[in-house]
């Protein structure tokens, strides 16, 4: 449906040499409710009903497959600001969303997130062995909030030690 949109500002982004991260803002079923709005009443979740999450696995499956020849600029945000009502439900999305993109992208840069996606959840995605064991993966959050990078030097200590987490004992600059 919207594909050609997709191919062409790859096309515009590889012409010019810049890297491209494809962000999924919703999903098949499921979307999202403005931040500081209750959530759409109509809406299902891959985090809590297995058909959508299903969905979402093969429209991940099936971007993968077909841009599995581009080169590195182009990167997979599986969801941003997910909004999953526990760490468990968005562990077992992140872990099934990257599966599929894995089977035809086993060295494309994937971005995961938390729950929250923010500097309280942040933690949470290193409890997952799939995702420590994927070199390939990034980590996306937002500090909407400030508490990060506004000089909030606990905000900011924060922050290190969950990249420092995040890096499984690799080394990080």
């Amino acid at each position: 449906a919207n594909i050609a949109h997709i191919d062409h500002a790859l096309a515009w982004a590889r012409k010019h040499n810049l890297g491209v991260v494809l962000t999924a803002l919703s999903l098949p079923g499921f979307r999202h409710g403005v931040i500081g709005e209750p959530a759409p009443a109509d809406k299902s979740s891959p985090f809590t009903d297995a058909e959508t999450r299903y969905d979402a696995e093969y429209v991940w499956w099936q971007l993968a497959r077909r841009y599995a020849d581009e080169g590195p600029f182009l990167r997979f945000e599986l969801l941003h600001r997910p909004g999953a009502p526990d760490a468990a439900s968005m562990q077992t999305f992140n872990e099934t969303m990257l599966k599929a993109v894995r089977a035809s992208n086993p060295k494309r840069v994937v971005y995961v997130t938390s729950r929250g996606m923010d500097i309280d959840t942040l933690n949470e995605v290193f409890d997952s062995e799939t995702i420590a064991a994927d070199w390939n993966v990034a980590l996306a959050f937002e500090d909407v909030d400030g508490r990060v990078f506004a000089g909030d030097s606990d905000g900011l200590k924060r922050f290190t030690d969950a990249a420092r987490t995040f890096a499984w004992g690799r080394e990080i600059y």
